[in-house]
C-alpha cells in the first residue's frame, strides 16, 4: 500500500546552513515539505531554498506563533494534500541516512499508532548497535512521523503551551486515548538541545557536556510543566514525579553553572506565577 507522507519543518531565526542541511537530509523522503516561519523578520533566502525542490512550501507568519501553532499549520496543509502521515522536524535537526524511513515504510502493522520515533544524538555521542523498537509513553515532536488522522481525532498540538512541553502533552493526550507511541532505539537522528559547553562537575572536578537555554525559555519549561503535572498526575503518576523533581535540579544547575542566573530565576519564578493564575499562550514582554 503507498503511503503519502509530507513533512514540516518550523523556522525561527534560522541558521541558514544548517537548515539546508536539514532540508536534503528529508526532501527526498517526502513528497512535500512544508516550511512554516515563525521568524521576526525575514532571515532566510527563500529563492534558494525553494530551488532545493519544487515540492518545497514556503508559509510566513510574520511573528512567532509558537511551535504548536505552527505543527499544526503544517498538518492542516499537508490533509489538505490528502497526506496520511507527516514528518515533524525541528530546523536544526537532520538525519545522516535513510533508515527510519525505511523503516516506518516496512512496518507491517501499524493499527493505532499515532507516532513513529527515532533516538537522537549529538553529532560525537557513540551509537547503540541494539536493532529494536519499542512502545514508550512520550518522546520528543522532532524526527516524528505522525498519523494525521489521528493527530484529528486528538484537536492537533495544543496551541496555548506554545512552546515547551507541547510535545509531552501530545503524547500524554495520545496514549490516555488508546495509541500506540512506536520508539525506533537503533535509528539515530542528530539534534540540537540547546547552547552546550563542558562544564567541570563542583563535587566531582569531571568534565560533562552541558546545556543552556535563553532566560525566557525557563518560563515556558515552569509553567507548561506545572500543567501537565496537574493535568495527567493520576494518570501518569511516575512520570510526572519525575517532572517535578527535575525543578530543583534545574535551579541547581542554573546557579552552579550558568550566566544571567537572576534573570532565569526571575523567569522562572514568573512562570510558576503565571501557573496559578491560569495564564497561558505567549509571554508579553
Amino acid at each position: 500500500m503507498n503511503m503519502r507522507v509530507a513533512g514540516v519543518v518550523v523556522l525561527y531565526n534560522p541558521d541558514f546552513k544548517k537548515l539546508i542541511l536539514n532540508i536534503c537530509s528529508i526532501i527526498s523522503e517526502v513528497e512535500m515539505l512544508f516550511l512554516i516561519d515563525n521568524s521576526d523578520s525575514i532571515c532566510i533566502k527563500v529563492d534558494d531554498l525553494c530551488k532545493l525542490s519544487n515540492n518545497i512550501r514556503y508559509i510566513r507568519n510574520n511573528e512567532n506563533c509558537g511551535i504548536a501553532k505552527a505543527l499544526n499549520q503544517g498538518a492542516i496543509e499537508a490533509i489538505k494534500e490528502g497526506f496520511e502521515w507527516l514528518l515533524t522536524m525541528d530546523q536544526d535537526s537532520y538525519f545522516s541516512d535513510n533508515l527510519f524511513f525505511k523503516t516506518f515504510l516496512s512496518f507491517q502493522d501499524k493499527t493505532n499508532v499515532v507516532i513513529f520515533s527515532p533516538s537522537f544524538r549529538i553529532e560525537s555521542q557513540q551509537l547503540s548497535q541494539d536493532n529494536k523498537y519499542v512502545d514508550t509513553d512520550y518522546v520528543i515532536t522532532s524526527g516524528n512521523i505522525i498519523n494525521l488522522s489521528i493527530w484529528n481525532k486528538l484537536g492537533g498540538f495544543r496551541v496555548d503551551l506554545f512552546i515547551d512541553e507541547v510535545d509531552t502533552e501530545f503524547c500524554f493526550k495520545a496514549r490516555k486515548n488508546g495509541f500506540r507511541i512506536v520508539f525506533f532505539e537503533h535509528i539515530y537522528m542528530v539534534h540540537q538541545l540547546g547552547v552546550s559547553y563542558k562544564v567541570n562537575s563542583i563535587f566531582t572536578g569531571k568534565e560533562f557536556l552541558r546545556y543552556e537555554h535563553p532566560p525566557q525559555r525557563y518560563y515556558y519549561m515552569t509553567r507548561n510543566r506545572l500543567i501537565i503535572i496537574r493535568e495527567y498526575i493520576f494518570i501518569y503518576p511516575s512520570k510526572c514525579l519525575v517532572k517535578l523533581l527535575h525543578f530543583p535540579r534545574m535551579i541547581y544547575g542554573i546557579i552552579a553553572y550558568e550566566t544571567q542566573r537572576k534573570q532565569k530565576i526571575f523567569y522562572i519564578l514568573k512562570g510558576v506565577f503565571h501557573f496559578f493564575i491560569g495564564k497561558k499562550g505567549a509571554l508579553l514582554m
